[in-house]
């Protein structure tokens, strides 16, 4: 089974060390510049590198058909620390959205979609861990970032509901390490 792993930041990179570690053959790792240095010296396995950008529906496709891939990971983003709010949009929910797109059109069967805890409201209070899925959510400090992240989590239920895909959300929290 094929699993396409966008992004290899942090997140993405651990992500591919960990399915290498599982067992997985068939990995394809998509970032719009690929450290493959990097990449191998954390994952120990070299998966099928492509260059591209997430923002390219009609690529997106291509790719996901050409390696038969059954399973997405999605970990590419725009970073918190990007100063251009309409790139931070347009990489992280219009990007977010192709994926989800091409996934439903090409019958992909699950995507995981890595959100950010920082979408929890902990204005008013700090919860104990572990935090409720259903805890209210806001904007961290007003941070694009954030707000991209919490529209991506709509538009995928929005996607659970018409078309009854399996994308599922995860929540991501105190991500720090080597990233390129």
């Amino acid at each position: 089974m094929s699993i396409l792993i966008t992004g290899t930041g942090t997140v993405g990179v651990q992500t591919i060390r960990s399915a290498v570690e599982k067992g997985n053959e068939d990995i394809i790792s998509l970032d719009i510049s690929p450290n493959k240095e990097f990449i191998e010296s954390v994952a120990g396995k070299k998966p099928y590198l492509e260059r591209g950008s997430i923002l390219n529906l009609p690529f997106l496709m291509e790719l996901i058909a050409k390696y038969g891939v059954k399973r997405i990971i999605h970990t590419a983003v725009a970073p918190e620390e990007n100063p251009s709010i309409y790139d931070t949009i347009n990489t992280n929910v219009m990007g977010t959205s192709n994926i989800f797109e091409a996934a439903r059109i090409l019958g992909v069967e699950r995507v995981v979609n890595c959100s950010s805890a920082g979408v929890y409201d902990f204005t008013k209070e700090r919860p104990t861990a572990p935090i409720s899925p259903d805890w209210s959510i806001s904007p961290k400090d007003n941070i694009p970032y954030f707000s991209s992240k919490i529209a991506v989590e709509a538009i995928a239920r929005n996607y659970n509901h018409k078309y009854d895909t399996q994308i599922i959300t995860v929540r991501l929290g105190g991500n720090f390490g080597p990233s390129v």
